[in-house]
């Protein structure tokens, strides 16, 4: 799957809360195509389901068992991620 992706450490079982999934997703819409996009789609799944196909070039990956959630990308939150990274970690596997 083409795309930029964001992992998500330490979520545990249940998974990022909604604010950490959201921050997450603005960001893989931002690094991916749809930058300049009013909304884009995110594909969602844990880490185990994320694997690289034999042969397939770097950053390359299948996923499986994803659920896709629509983001509006909201400059002034990708401005306060942006000026984050590095001092935090935004945490799950999302794929665009």
């Amino acid at each position: 799957l083409p795309g930029s992706h964001v992992l998500v450490p330490g979520c545990g079982p249940e998974g990022p809360d909604g604010d950490t999934l959201l921050d997450a997703a603005t960001l893989e819409a931002h690094f991916s195509g749809a930058r300049e996009e009013l909304v884009a789609d995110v594909a969602v799944t844990r880490r185990k389901h994320v694997h690289k196909p034999k042969g397939a070039p770097a950053g390359s990956v299948q996923i499986a068992q994803e659920r896709t959630i629509q983001v509006r990308i909201e400059p002034d939150r990708v401005e306060r991620l942006l000026r984050t990274i590095g001092r935090t970690e935004v945490a799950c596997h999302l794929a665009e």
